[in-house]
């Protein structure tokens, strides 16, 4: 695992261009980029490789919006709010080349609009996955933390109000109550750390602030324990009451475990090639520190434990990876949104991840064959 964060962790985001603009010597030069593109329904191994052949992938002009193509489904998971339209994963592509007379000059690429990116622009209750971030709270707060150990029979009351877990899960330590995801735990841990400190470590980590990048800036997320009862601090703590966090930004908090504290900001373009010359290479940019090194190296030790104990060292062979997994409970009769978050710890694989599946269920079992 880094312990040094000179590594990096980073993740790359992929959007759809619709003009491309050329300035040199303050002239500027517009050529519109909306012909020419390949479109596939559906996810595709290796479409985002610049050698790949879509030469059988359906031809189109933008705009275009497969998702009106196909019947309206009121099962859908898009809903009332979103037409009842078909959802699902779509590819485009589109292969240009560049003249040698634009080398060296300054190139950009302009959205005229493009539907809703769930991953910068939507919030998610997250589920059991923001019991990383309380766990990071309580190593920071509470020196002894590593060594206490807290009860789980499957229910904690507080009046007439309560905490439930799936299973009594027994006596666990902090190590193993995250492995377990035992909520009742999660509570006990909650009123060691206090509502106050809660709120500060959530603004200190970053989780819930919106970021910018690349002339992006993401949805914000929202932890506000300002009326909460003890109770309702309880199930903050789980990763449920009224938090919400942006997938782009919550994996940024992965990648600053696996750097030892220190996260990187996601950008949009990687590099631009003209012939077999690199014209442009993004250049990794390091966020503040978000924690301590001492705590990410336990953190990552800790989320290791979750892979090898529980989601199993075969469902990612020959990679170590840290992970938690979360069921975001909606409420009602609707399914809860199955979450997996973590980061690969080899030097060969830099690589954050996170997994949303709306209306998937159970986490783990949900998310782990995504990866």
């Amino acid at each position: 695992m880094n312990t040094n964060g000179k590594k990096r962790w980073a993740s790359i985001c992929l959007g759809i261009m619709c003009c491309l603009t050329i300035c040199a010597a303050q002239i500027e030069r517009k050529q519109l980029f909306n012909d020419g593109w390949r479109f596939v329904l559906g996810e595709v191994k290796g479409a985002s490789e610049l050698e790949f052949d879509d030469a059988s992938w359906r031809e189109l002009t933008l705009p275009h919006d497969w998702s009106v193509e196909a019947d309206f489904n009121e099962k859908e998971s898009s809903g009332n709010d979103g037409g009842y339209v078909v959802t699902g994963i779509g590819w485009y592509r589109k292969s240009f080349h560049l003249p040698a007379s634009v080398q060296g000059k300054r190139m950009a690429l302009y959205f005229e609009g493009v539907y809703m990116n769930r991953f910068t622009q939507s919030v998610y209750i997250p589920g059991s996955i923001f019991k990383t971030v309380t766990v990071a709270a309580a190593l920071e707060e509470i020196p002894d933390i590593r060594e206490q150990i807290f009860t789980c029979t499957g229910l904690r009351e507080y009046g007439i109000d309560k905490v439930t877990c799936e299973r009594a899960h027994g006596k666990l330590n902090l190590r193993e109550a995250l492995a377990r995801s035992g909520n009742c735990s999660f509570a006990q841990i909650a009123g060691l750390v206090g509502k106050e400190n809660m709120e500060k470590y959530v603004e200190q980590f970053n989780v819930v602030k919106p970021m910018k990048f690349d002339g992006v800036t993401t949805a914000s997320g929202n932890f506000d324990l300002s009326r909460a009862a003890a109770v309702q601090v309880a199930w903050s703590a789980i990763g449920q009451y009224t938090d919400q966090i942006n997938p782009c930004r919550f994996m940024t908090f992965m990648g600053a475990i696996a750097s030892g504290g220190t996260g990187v900001e996601p950008y949009l373009v990687s590099r631009v090639t003209v012939g077999d010359e690199v014209t442009y290479q993004a250049q990794p940019v390091s966020t503040q520190p978000l924690i301590s090194q001492q705590q990410a190296d336990i953190l990552q030790e800790y989320m290791r434990n979750n892979v090898t104990a529980v989601y199993g060292d075969r469902n990612f062979p020959g990679l170590n990876v840290c992970a938690k997994s979360g069921t975001s409970q909606l409420g009602g009769d609707k399914a809860s949104n199955a979450m997996f978050a973590g980061f690969v710890a080899d030097e060969e694989y830099p690589l954050a991840f996170m997994v949303v599946i709306e209306g998937g269920g159970y986490g783990a079992s949900a998310c782990v064959p995504v990866l």
